[in-house]
């Protein structure tokens, strides 16, 4: 009987190490999970940029000729 109860107190705790375990994992999920859903506005406002950035170059690029200057 006490090999029983050695085995089951060293069960019980390795379960309480995994619960602890799992609960540092959700933490760690969630810090993730909201990095990437703050990141979302981020990549849309570089997208935005870079395309401001296209469309300003390739109006000077085509403005050139008419201004004669050579690239």
């Amino acid at each position: 009987m006490q090999e029983f109860e050695r085995r089951l107190t060293t069960v019980e705790v390795k379960l309480k190490d995994t619960v602890e375990d799992l609960d540092e994992i959700k933490a760690d999920v969630r810090a993730i999970r909201d990095a990437v859903v703050g990141a979302r506005g981020g990549w849309k406002l570089l997208v935005a940029v870079v395309g401001l950035a296209t469309a300003l170059g390739a109006a000077v690029g085509s403005l050139l000729p008419w201004l004669h200057v050579k690239p």
